[in-house]
């Protein structure tokens, strides 16, 4: 066999050598290690040898020759073996492979319903957030949602959305999105612009007070009772209460759900009040940010006379 002959052969068992070590490098299910861009991961051998060669996607790291090496990540991966030498020249197999990936940073955005709303007991704003990478994301990597409020370290939830109901509750939020790898928290959280929350106090609800005058006889009076011709006085009275204010309200009466034309003072008057004049009378407060409250109704009942009576005499 001639030198030529010799050395193609050397080459052949050198070049099957490595395309058996590097399909022994693309493990269909690699170990996969997650960082944050920019970062190194330090990679060790487990094996020691006097020499070392590391490989970047089955391609020779130039200078890669110790027993570790700090390994970047890449999208969608970069993956890294090693072949352990040791005095004799002699090679190991090359390891399984690591998969070093980047995890894509997250750019959460906030949506509101409901916002600039007023403040009932169901009524709600609510905050969703979005944003969670779908491209160049390791099988495995989670994010974690964040909520503050701007102006305090507190976590006020963790879910997609973030509800809130209270007048105080109005202000500024913002949402952190954070990868999460095998439990642990990288550095490279995302987080929204802060969004403006308001939420206005409803009215005070109002309490009727009804005044009976104009009665005909001291009988009448003693009764308590309406009766035609009588004058009725609603008044009202009204006080603040969490989540509501008295400031500024205004006023519209009702009579049985119909707002009554021109009556939007805190007294409503009713003289020489007849039997049409029954009914369920409520009051509507409403504040400058229109957030109303209805009163309870204050019912209405009155009674009718009898005629005039004419006297007649025996002689």
């Amino acid at each position: 066999m001639n030198f030529k002959t010799t050395f193609l052969k050397f080459i052949f068992i050198v070049s099957l050598s490595l395309t058996t070590l590097f399909a022994k490098a693309q493990s269909p299910d690699p170990n996969t290690t997650v960082l944050c861009a920019g970062e190194t991961r330090t990679l060790t051998s487990t094996i020691t040898g006097t020499t070392y060669q590391w490989y970047k996607d089955n391609i020779l790291i130039t200078g890669a020759t110790s027993r570790t090496y700090d390994a970047l990540g890449a999208n969608p991966g970069a993956s890294y073996t090693v072949v352990a030498i040791n005095a004799n020249g002699c090679a190991s197999d090359a390891s399984d492979p690591i998969l070093v990936v980047n995890a894509p940073v997250a750019t959460p955005v906030i949506t509101i319903a409901n916002n600039s709303s007023c403040q009932t007991a169901t009524n709600e704003v609510v905050l969703t957030g979005s944003g969670v990478p779908t491209a160049g994301v390791p099988t495995g990597l989670t994010y974690a949602f964040e909520w503050k409020k701007v102006g305090s370290a507190t976590v006020l939830g963790t879910g997609t959305t973030l509800t809130l109901k209270d007048v105080a509750e109005s202000g500024q939020y913002t949402l952190t999105l954070t990868p999460v790898w095998k439990t642990k928290n990288l550095n490279c959280a995302g987080t929204s612009t802060a969004s403006t929350v308001t939420i206005y106090p409803f009215a005070a609800k109002a309490t009727i007070l009804p005044v009976i005058s104009g009665y005909q006889t001291a009988d009448e009076e003693r009764a308590g009772m309406v009766c035609e011709f009588n004058t009725v006085t609603f008044t009202t009275a009204v006080s603040p209460g969490p989540n509501t204010t008295i400031s500024g309200l205004t006023y519209q009466w009702y009579k049985d759900g119909i707002a009554i034309s021109g009556e939007t003072a805190t007294t409503l008057v009713l003289t020489n009040v007849g039997t049409t004049n029954s009914g369920n009378y409520t009051v509507k407060t409403k504040t400058a940010n229109n957030c109303e409250a209805t009163s309870d109704a204050s019912i209405l009942d009155v009674k009718t006379r009898l005629s005039k009576p004419t006297i007649t005499f025996a002689d």
